[in-house]
């Protein structure tokens, strides 16, 4: 996956579109995007203030694209809240650690 922060932030913008629009009968797909946001949470880099604020800004729009996801599919995300739970307690427990 790209690296730069602004073209994660698109990648992740159309990902959600997708699979919200074209793919909205399929909550597995929307789960599996879901589960990339999750698991690709970008840490932030100390040293590289600028690259940092695109970072941020990253983190930013993965919350929002979230929240749509979330309103897209609350019944997928009910059945699957123990998945999602466990995804998001590695995710904190990764980041706790940088």
């Amino acid at each position: 996956m790209a690296q730069d922060p602004l073209i994660r932030k698109r990648i992740l913008q159309l990902l959600v579109t997708f699979s919200t629009r074209a793919l909205d009968s399929n909550p597995a797909i929307m789960l599996r995007v879901l589960e990339h946001i999750l698991m690709t949470w970008p840490a932030l880099q100390p040293e590289h203030r600028l690259f940092n604020d695109a970072i941020r800004d990253l983190q930013t729009e993965s919350m929002v694209e979230l929240q749509r996801l979330a309103s897209k599919m609350p019944d997928p995300l009910l059945v699957s809240r123990v998945r999602f739970l466990l995804k998001f307690v590695k995710l904190t427990w990764r980041i706790g650690r940088v």
